[in-house]
């Protein structure tokens, strides 16, 4: 059980230093546009989403959790390329390797065993984090897989 509250406090974190308070008007759909569990899974309903401002949605299976949380969007590409330019060497430094998810450029990094961190800039408009404990790679990758990135983008247009 403190491995599931860990995972919480550990998204609300990442996704609130993202300052997406203006997204609550929409997000419920886009909390709806996340992808179901996959085989196996379910939807941690406990996390709650009013518990901070974020847009985020969880998975557990036994001991293990994954999710997907909206960490940032950017208003012109200037600024994508700015955070890939300032990021990029630090999550490689630490470990990241970069990899390519549904056309979107991404990092991929075990920060300990069986702790996964995947970021994806989708069309260096928004960024995506998918965080699994106690999971393996291939959990990670399979919801980042899941996920239609295209779907998301209207919410995040001006």
């Amino acid at each position: 059980m403190f491995r599931m509250k860990s995972i919480t406090l550990f998204l609300a974190i990442i996704i609130l230093s993202g300052g997406i308070a203006w997204a609550q008007e929409n997000k419920e759909e886009i909390i709806d546009s996340l992808p179901g569990p996959l085989s196996g899974w379910k939807v941690n309903s406990d996390i709650g989403t009013a518990l901070y401002p974020a847009i985020c949605k969880q998975y557990i299976k036994q001991n293990a959790a994954v999710g997907i949380g909206i960490m940032q969007v950017f208003k012109d590409p200037a600024e994508a390329s700015m955070w890939k330019e300032n990021n990029n060497a630090i999550l490689k430094m630490l470990g990241g390797k970069e990899i390519t998810v549904k056309e979107n450029y991404a990092i991929l990094r075990e920060t300990a065993p069986k702790l996964w961190d995947m970021v994806i800039l989708v069309k260096d408009k928004i960024l995506v984090s998918i965080n699994g404990i106690e999971c393996d790679k291939s959990d990670v990758q399979a919801y980042a897989e899941e996920i239609d990135y295209d779907a998301l983008l209207p919410y995040f247009s001006e």
